[in-house]
């Protein structure tokens, strides 16, 4: 037994699989059967070598040789009478021309394995190498650059330093790969998860380690499967904060959104990094266990969602919006001016105010000011009004550059650039605080125009649809992006224009896009009357890989 307690190697090799498992049969004797001799047997034929000898045996004779590769085993009673030769005779081309092309001594003595278990003949198939020009192995480094590798490298005076500031910077580009939110909600469910841990009698900080670098085997991965599964159920049982409006349970979307922040949080905090249950090699949309998955989709059905569908927003209740806010006093021209832009560019509210997830003082980089809104003008009058969005859910970081163009029209009864020039008509921006103003602000009574809180918006847009008789559309801000999928499906906008309106990536749009348009019924009558004998080459549509 070695030192380390595990078994050597050739007594691994032997041990005995399972049952249902065929035990393959040795190389050598699989590469005999085929008729393959590796290089380093004795007797083997080097091709190389035989092509040029035969090459040079054609040029002696004035014309070409053909190669011919003969058998590589000493002829049996049945091949010699077949090749002619007599039984036990060695047919192979070395046998017959000579050992000048023979292995050398020294490989015809390795015929088994080395003593670190490689095969002998890898000895033969070439060795990789890094080849270092001669002279200076750093030729690229400036004088400037050797003396910080002097001061900062191993051994030198400010190199325990620079590691740590490394490892800093590693830490803080760790935890700003998610967003302020996503933090937030890793720190709710990591709450809850170490109450579950608490009650099963476990530590959380054992959860997911391996002793020293071991690999996780698969009995580990599928029992942290099981671990977060009956985690998932411990949310949906036993929430932290009771529910007013029915049994006091989560729903399955909760417990699956916690199982993922709880992943999430320790692959960030595991060394070295892993995502409980899953490897230490995973991509972003890594699949989950069966019995995991079953349990979070099964969660998901027997504790759906209760709430009121978000429904969008349609040109007839913009009209009645617009009639009732359009003019105003300052505040409702505002409001005005927010649903007009959502409605019509296809925005979240958030893009337009401050998110309810963002928090923190005022930072022009991100919070939306009068400066990012731009006015292009054509024979002295407004064309069109371009707003800089800030970074949002699309552009996390602001460096895709987004922007939404607001074509103007005085005429038209809903449009956003209109809405906008008649707010700032009413509240103008001081010269030279473009960048400290909010593009919205909040004129409520008793306000003074600071940033609107998402919030406030919310409740103010229920106010105002139950106003115009709109109560059931009151399910959330989100109904005024729906509202413009719907109605450029409605006039049957190509879905490149949807998307490019939208900054829809994928084709997620169709997601917001309800099927009531009169388009789609044109269309279904179009269908029934169209005769599919007029087109002859048709088959199924076959899906590309």
């Amino acid at each position: 037994m070695a030192a380390s307690g595990r078994a050597p190697r050739e007594r691994r090799l032997r041990r005995p699989g399972p049952a249902w498992a065929v035990a393959p049969a040795p190389q050598a004797q699989r590469l005999t059967a085929s008729g393959i001799v590796p290089a380093g047997t004795p007797g083997a034929l080097d091709i190389g070598a035989y092509r040029q000898r035969c090459q040079r045996a054609g040029r002696a004779a004035g014309g070409t040789a053909k190669l011919q590769l003969c058998a590589r085993e000493p002829a049996t009673a049945a091949r010699a009478a077949a090749l002619g030769v007599a039984p036990g005779h060695d047919s192979r081309p070395d046998a017959q021309c000579g050992r000048e092309h023979a292995p050398p001594p020294s490989a015809q003595r390795q015929t088994g394995a080395t003593d670190d278990g490689t095969p002998a003949w890898v000895r033969f198939a070439g060795t990789s190498q890094l080849k270092i020009p001669a002279g200076d192995p750093l030729p690229q480094l400036t004088g400037k650059r050797r003396k910080f590798i002097a001061s900062h490298g191993y051994g030198g005076a400010q190199h325990a330093g620079t590691i740590a500031r490394v490892r800093a910077k590693r830490t803080e580009a760790m935890a700003a790969a998610f967003a302020e939110s996503t933090r937030g909600m890793q720190l709710t469910a990591m709450r809850a998860f170490v109450e579950f841990c608490a009650v099963y009698g476990v530590a959380y900080t054992d959860f997911g380690t391996t002793d020293g670098d071991r690999v996780p085997t698969p009995a580990q991965l599928g029992a942290e499967d099981e671990f977060l599964a009956d985690f998932a159920c411990f949310v949906v049982l036993f929430p932290r904060h009771g529910r007013a409006d029915g049994p006091e349970c989560n729903l399955g979307s909760t417990a699956v959104s916690y199982v993922s922040h709880v992943r999430s949080w320790y692959e960030t905090h595991l060394v070295p990094p892993r995502r409980p249950g899953s490897g230490y090699i995973w991509n972003k949309n890594d699949h989950l266990g069966a019995t995991l998955r079953r349990c979070l989709d099964g969660l998901r059905k027997v504790h759906p969602r209760t709430g009121a569908k978000s429904r969008p927003i349609e040109r007839h209740v913009m009209v009645k919006l617009a009639r009732r806010l359009r003019h105003g006093d300052k505040w409702a021209r505002t409001k005005w001016a927010i649903y007009a832009t959502c409605w019509q560019a296809g925005r979240r509210i958030g893009e337009c105010i401050r998110s309810n997830k963002r928090t923190g003082p005022w930072d022009p980089a991100r919070d939306m000011h009068r400066g990012r809104a731009s006015f292009r003008k054509v024979d002295g009058r407004i064309a069109t009004i371009t707003i800089a969005i800030g970074p949002n859910k699309t552009d996390k970081t602001g460096e895709k550059d987004f922007h939404c163009h607001l074509p103007y029209s005085a005429d038209a009864e809903i449009n956003a650039a209109a809405a906008i020039l008649e707010m700032l008509a009413l509240d103008p921006t001081e010269t030279g605080h473009e960048r400290d103003t909010p593009l919205f602000r909040d004129w409520r009574p008793g306000k003074s125009g600071g940033m609107v809180a998402y919030s406030v918006l919310r409740r103010e847009l229920i106010d105002d649809l139950a106003a115009i008789g709109e109560t059931e559309l009151a399910a959330g801000t989100h109904s005024f992006r729906r509202g413009c999928a719907t109605a450029l499906g409605g006039i049957g906008a190509p879905d490149t224009v949807t998307r490019m309106i939208g900054l829809w990536a994928t084709d997620a749009n169709l997601g917001y896009t309800w099927a009531s348009s009169p388009i789609v019924e044109r269309k279904m009558l179009e269908m029934a009357e169209w005769d599919g004998r007029v087109d002859h080459a048709r088959g199924p549509i076959v899906r590309r890989r």
